[in-house]
């Protein structure tokens, strides 16, 4: 059983917001689109070199941590080398297929359900409560404000501001420091093994692994202290907490 934490820090994307499960449908629509307007092109295969080429490119910590940290751009980037290993001669067609992909992308974005509530509660139970996301300022504070999440947290730390960022153990440094707790009174959320269970046990901290798209753990040895199926899980687990 969990002990009520000091400090509860969230993740952003596919914790709070759901992101990654319009991945696939707006690629394909915005491949679609293409074709409509160049019929020589199919374009379940130009979405398949997308994939791939992304795939690729996020597989890369360094490409990765440069990669999100000016998305728009590397959207644009992984679409011109779809487009040239296709053969298609038009990159000013594969920079505007990129970015709209990118608007729909965010006018697709939607809290998880309960989530707000899940804030609320927090609050009330007189837990601080942090933010720590990757990426770059400009778009992450973007949906910050799209969801009106600000006023809940007590810090909000974006790499692209901060210029640091998970798995890098300053980072939670940092953030355990503008909440002015220590590790073991702090409980992180998240949805990636990496950033939000692994390195942030090995200093101490709770984590709790939110695992909405059922993904099979890698190695044996990752154990969350907590998985949850939806975010809306973590008010029971907190709960639970509150009487010890």
């Amino acid at each position: 059983m969990l002990t009520k934490p000091k400090a509860i820090i969230f993740d952003l994307d596919d914790t709070l917001i759901m992101s990654d499960g319009t991945v696939q449908k707006t690629w394909e629509e915005v491949c679609k689109k293409y074709e409509t307007r160049h019929p020589d092109i199919n374009s379940e295969e130009l979405y398949q070199k997308v994939r791939e080429i992304a795939v690729w490119y996020w597989s890369d910590a360094t490409r990765h941590r440069e990669g999100r940290n000016n998305m728009d751009q590397t959207r644009r980037n992984i679409a011109i080398k779809a487009f040239e290993q296709l053969g298609l001669d038009d990159k000013s067609g594969a920079v505007a297929m990129a970015d709209e992909y990118s608007e729909l992308r965010y006018s697709r974005l939607e809290l998880f359900p309960g989530s707000l509530e899940l804030l609320k509660m927090i609050r009330q139970a007189e837990i601080k409560l942090g933010m720590m996301t990757n990426g770059e300022a400009k778009m992450q504070r973007r949906k910050i404000e799209q969801f009106a999440l600000a006023p809940y947290f007590d810090v909000i730390q974006i790499e692209g501001e901060a210029g640091i960022g998970k798995p890098e153990i300053e980072a939670y440094r940092m953030i355990l420091d503008s909440l002015g707790t220590t590790a073991d009174q702090t409980w992180i959320v998240g949805d990636n093994l990496e950033w939000e269970v692994i390195v942030p046990q090995q200093l101490g901290m709770t984590a709790i692994w939110h695992n909405y798209y059922q993904k099979e753990i890698p190695n044996p040895g990752i154990v969350p202290d907590r998985t949850l199926s939806v975010i809306a899980e973590l008010a029971a687990v907190l709960t639970e907490s509150l009487g010890n």
